[in-house]
């Protein structure tokens, strides 16, 4: 994710355990940054790129269609 002159990278793992898993969500903080640039690798070697993504959202995306409309935003706060 590229935001001013910043970048993050997260990386998601399908790891759990028995009657268990992970959280699968990223979350990015961009501080005052109104909105952000989105690359996705995915593991298929597909490299999807997003730009102009605002920001205080839920962002869902599958691989090879883009963006997943209709999700909901709940904010944590």
């Amino acid at each position: 994710m590229r935001y001013g002159d910043r970048v993050q990278v997260q990386e998601l793992l399908s790891q759990s355990s028995y009657l268990s898993s992970n959280d699968p969500r990223l979350h990015f903080g961009l501080g005052s940054c109104t909105s952000a640039s989105v690359e996705v690798r995915w593991p298929s070697s597909l490299v999807e790129k997003f730009s102009g993504v605002q920001v205080d959202q839920l962002l869902t995306l599958r691989e090879g269609a883009g963006q997943v409309a209709g999700r909901p935003f709940l904010p944590l706060h």
